[in-house]
């Protein structure tokens, strides 16, 4: 906190009488970060104009089931990279990661309360919004869950996947970002990265197999 008051150049009294304690300064500021952040929409906007662009480029595809879940999985496939890439590079993101970290060391008290509660409500709205998405991919291209699984699920999921990954991969990067060759959608090999490989998995276990057409 002293240096916080030292970089913002304030006077340390006029901190204090705001936020007594470093406990409540942090609860504040991790409110912010939350607000601000870009990825509080709940998808990144440049990986979703790639998977856009995808499913315009192959619009002659998706007249069957089979054709259609081909697109998906390359959307999936540019999407996920994408997404992985911003994530790294994201000042924001890295932020709001700490703060939210440094919350499991803060004293139990109002504080501590504070902001688990504003990251109980943002990370609620940011799933939730990931989950409207995935319904309407599956809308898009006709898909229905297997019993048993929910959009919400497959949020949380997908979820810890990206983050987890892109967490992992700035300390151990040259095995994380390692790619596998696997068929794309002319059936041809084409490279995939962990993320969207792993994603496509989990979407392909918790989606109900393409009809015959």
């Amino acid at each position: 906190m002293e240096e916080y008051i030292r970089l913002a150049e304030v006077p340390r009294s006029s901190v204090y009488r705001i936020w007594s304690t470093r406990e409540e300064f942090v609860a504040d500021l991790i409110g912010e970060v939350f607000v601000r952040d870009r990825y509080a929409g709940g998808t990144d906007p440049e990986a979703q104009e790639l998977m856009r662009e995808v499913y315009e480029r192959h619009g002659d595809r998706l007249s069957t089931s089979r054709g259609r879940r081909a697109v998906a999985w390359e959307m999936i496939r540019i999407g996920a990279n994408a997404n992985m890439a911003n994530l790294r590079r994201s000042v924001d993101w890295s932020s709001y990661n700490a703060l939210l970290a440094c919350t499991f060391s803060m004293e139990e008290g109002p504080a501590r309360e504070a902001v688990r509660a504003t990251a109980k409500r943002i990370e609620t709205m940011l799933t939730h919004r990931m989950q409207t998405f995935y319904q309407e991919m599956l809308d898009v291209f006709h898909g229905s869950m297997r019993p048993g699984f929910t959009t919400l699920q497959l949020a949380h999921l997908t979820a810890i996947v990206i983050d987890g990954l892109a967490h992992r991969s700035r300390l151990i990067d040259e095995e994380l970002d390692a790619t596998i060759t696997a068929p794309g959608l002319d059936g041809e090999p084409v490279e995939w990265n962990l993320a969207a490989w792993t994603i496509r998995s989990i979407v392909e276990g918790m989606l109900e197999p393409p009809t015959e057409d």
